[in-house]
C-alpha cells in the first residue's frame, strides 16, 4: 500500500491537448534526484506512466486499473489498484489511497513500479 522506493511523483500538472489526449508535466523523483518530465497519454494515469517510463526506461506495461470509494459519504477517500507487467511478463500490483482519485491512481502506479524495481 503506497509502497515507497526509488521512484516518486512529487507533482503532476495536466493539460487536455485533444479529445482523448492529456499532457503532463511531472516532477519525478528517481534514485535521489528529481527531474521534470513531460509526456502525453490517453488519460492522466497513462500520461504519468509514460513520464515514468521516459525517466526509468520502458520496462513495464500497464495491465489493469480499478478504483472504488472507501467511505460512504461525499468526502470519501478513494482506493486505486494498478497492475503492471515487467519485461518477463511477471505481474506487479500497487495500491494507492488518497482523498483524490487521480492521486490514489498515481500512488498505486508508483507502488507497482517500486515493487518491480526491488
Amino acid at each position: 500500500l503506497n509502497i515507497q522506493g526509488r521512484i516518486s511523483v512529487e507533482n503532476a500538472v495536466f493539460t487536455k491537448t485533444g479529445p482523448e489526449q492529456i499532457h503532463v508535466t511531472a516532477k519525478i523523483g528517481y534514485n535521489g534526484t528529481t527531474e521534470s518530465v513531460e509526456a502525453d497519454g490517453n488519460g492522466r494515469l497513462d500520461a504519468v506512466s509514460h513520464a515514468i517510463k521516459q525517466l526509468i526506461g520502458n520496462v513495464y506495461t500497464l495491465k489493469s486499473y480499478d478504483e472504488h470509494a472507501i467511505d460512504d459519504d461525499s468526502n470519501s477517500r478513494a482506493a486505486a489498484y494498478v497492475s503492471i507487467a515487467g519485461p518477463t511478463g511477471k505481474i506487479y500490483w500497487g495500491v494507492g489511497i488518497d482523498d483524490d482519485i487521480i492521486e490514489a491512481s498515481i500512488k498505486a502506479l508508483v507502488s507497482a513500479v517500486n515493487r518491480q524495481e526491488k
